[in-house]
């Protein structure tokens, strides 16, 4: 188990939701993960919402839990194709403008939104001071508010994330095997 996000994920997530692999496109996903408060054992390093019957649920938090990076990045392609993804993917693909990322990322109704001050405050960050004194719901980036980094808990040392590391392989074990039964010619019928 990994405690950082693979090397490349970014020009991987681009290049599989036909986005522009660009500074400005690489800069944005970057911030937009730096704002998300999630684990690299989840495989979803934007904080996208479970959706039932789809994808694991992280602990009741509403975040996603995914097998692979793949299947995160192909959710990801899926998303900017659908009609409330349309906004983000024209402003990924389409400007340059950090304000139409965040716009675009902030109204999307994930679990971040409920928990994270401005979310994704990094998206924010890179935009212009006019601009930010004019979104952000606070005075200073300091005021902002969030829920930390979900998963390890120091309050409880190393032991704890483990078996929440455990609990989260288990729970997708248990989705592969699913899958895999359900899969078997004469099944599912």
């Amino acid at each position: 188990m990994s405690s950082s996000w693979p090397d490349g994920w970014i020009p991987a997530l681009l290049k599989d939701a036909d986005l522009p692999v660009s500074d400005f496109t690489k800069r944005a996903i970057l911030a937009w993960n730096a704002s998300t408060p999630i684990l690299p054992y989840t495989n979803n390093p934007l904080g996208m919402p479970a959706v039932k019957g789809k994808t694991l649920e992280l602990l009741r938090t509403g975040y996603a839990m995914f097998v692979t990076m793949g299947d995160f990045r192909q959710a990801f392609a899926a998303l900017l194709k659908s009609p409330s993804g349309t906004p983000l993917h024209d402003a990924l693909a389409l400007g340059e403008k950090y304000s139409d990322v965040w716009r675009a990322a902030h109204t999307l109704k994930w679990p971040a939104n409920n928990t994270e001050t401005d979310w994704p405050s990094g998206i924010l960050d890179l935009t212009s001071q006019s601009y930010r004194d004019q979104a952000s719901s606070v005075a200073s980036p300091a005021d902002r508010k969030t829920s930390g980094v979900i998963g390890t808990q120091t309050a409880f040392g190393d032991g704890a994330g483990m078996s929440s590391r455990a609990a989260a392989n288990a729970a997708i074990a248990i989705q592969q095997a699913t899958s895999a039964v359900t899969s078997f010619p004469g099944r599912g019928r």
